[in-house]
């Protein structure tokens, strides 16, 4: 059945190459000819699953992969305590797709780069020319709803690369660490080392972290936008991720179209996907996408 992409590509026009970032396979490979060059198991998956793919912006050939993890099949069914028939390898799946778009950059002396942040927590830096590993690093525990769910934001002014993290849901993805991390992580972007990291403090050690940040981030040239599961906007500092200050949509507010609503208020919620936008002097943000396991469905802009 393929592999979903759920998330924009990235394109560098300069080196004429896109760039498209890709989830588990939903169902086992068909062909002996499909299944991943390291793997004997009948129900593996494609060689492009879980992966970052290079094309050529032209024409759409293929150019280059990188595949993360090996042999990830899973679909909703797995989830499910009572409909399991299309469910397959679900004992050795460990769902560590990729949801986050890539960030194509030029670094100087390193030349063009892709960013990668896959759900598992691990942030990549790969040449763009071949794909190969430039430098990785590990943040949280990751998870099926992340680790590293939706966008990252690059500053090319400094070189800086900020990460959400989220380590919310069930089935982590690193064992080498029960403490959930969720944060807003700031990198060096030749390097991989951390330049700051901020995190409001609460502790993180139930399935269920609904602090972290699995809305994608954005930043300007002062400040980093980021909004968690449980429904606050925080706005940081963008040299030090010093708090600025943050504000809390879950809760009733009066509706500008309240006579469409029948008099009913917009109820704010988790926040999701779609993080804030700053335009202007001005900050917009959607509230109530509970999909994720956050902290409340609604339906306020």
């Amino acid at each position: 059945s393929g592999v979903p992409v759920v998330s924009r590509p990235a394109v560098d026009v300069d080196k004429n190459q896109i760039f498209v970032s890709t989830g588990e396979n939903y169902s086992a490979a068909m062909a002996a000819s499909d299944l991943s060059e390291n793997s004997s198991n009948s129900s593996a998956g494609t060689r492009h699953s879980d992966a970052i793919v290079a094309l050529d912006l032209a024409d759409g050939n293929f150019l280059w992969s990188h595949q993360f993890q090996a042999d990830d099949v899973r679909n909703a069914s797995c989830d499910s305590s009572w409909f399991k028939s299309n469910c397959v390898n679900a004992g050795a799946s460990k769902n560590g797709d990729f949801s986050a778009a890539p960030v194509a950059a030029h670094l100087l002396k390193i030349g063009p780069v892709v960013f990668a942040a896959q759900k598992s927590g691990l942030v990549s830096a790969l040449n763009a020319r071949d794909g190969s590993v430039i430098w990785q690093q590990q943040l949280g525990r990751g998870g099926k709803f992340g680790g590293i769910r939706w966008g990252m934001a690059y500053y090319p002014v400094d070189k800086t690369l900020y990460v959400p993290v989220n380590d919310q849901g069930g089935e982590f993805l690193s064992a080498s660490s029960a403490q959930g991390a969720p944060g807003i992580y700031a990198l060096n972007a030749k390097t991989g080392e951390q330049r700051w990291m901020y995190s409001d403090g609460r502790a993180c050690t139930a399935q269920n972290c609904r602090h972290g940040f699995s809305a994608a981030i954005m930043v300007t040239d002062e400040l980093v936008a980021a909004a968690t599961l449980d429904g606050k906007i925080i706005l940081l500092d963008r040299k030090t991720g010093l708090p600025l200050w943050q504000f809390d949509t879950n809760r009733q507010w009066p509706a500008v179209n309240a006579q469409e609503l029948e008099g009913k208020s917009a109820q704010g919620g988790s926040i999701d996907m779609q993080g804030p936008l700053i335009v202007d002097d001005m900050l917009v943000v959607l509230s109530g996408h509970d999909v994720a396991g956050g902290d409340g469905a609604g339906n306020a802009l």
